[in-house]
């Protein structure tokens, strides 16, 4: 395997650090902040599961209930959603299901 060039080594280093795992699906640019709280650490999870679920609707070319002209639609797992329960049905079906 070839070496990699200067260029090349400083695209890894950004990738390892951008992409690096995560403890408790936290970033790693954060876990060093001491004045997080598990509310902090819940409203994080929440808001990474969103907008997965989010990303996942759109990659199987699903309308969000927003989308509509009537407030309903269907998630890509089949149920039926209206733009009142979403943020319910990602919590209660899809908060770990998709999480990165």
């Amino acid at each position: 395997m070839p070496a990699l060039t200067a260029a090349e080594r400083r695209r890894e280093s950004f990738d390892l650090l951008l992409f690096a795992p995560t403890i408790a699906g936290y970033p790693r640019s954060h876990r060093l902040e001491h004045h997080d709280t598990e509310a902090d650490f819940r409203e994080y999870r929440r808001q990474r599961d969103w907008t997965a679920w989010k990303y996942s609707m759109r990659a199987a070319a699903m309308k969000l209930p927003t989308q509509s002209t009537d407030g309903h639609a269907r998630c890509f797992c089949g149920a039926e959603i209206v733009t009142g329960t979403t943020a319910r049905h990602v919590i209660e079906h899809h908060s770990n299901a998709i999480a990165a």
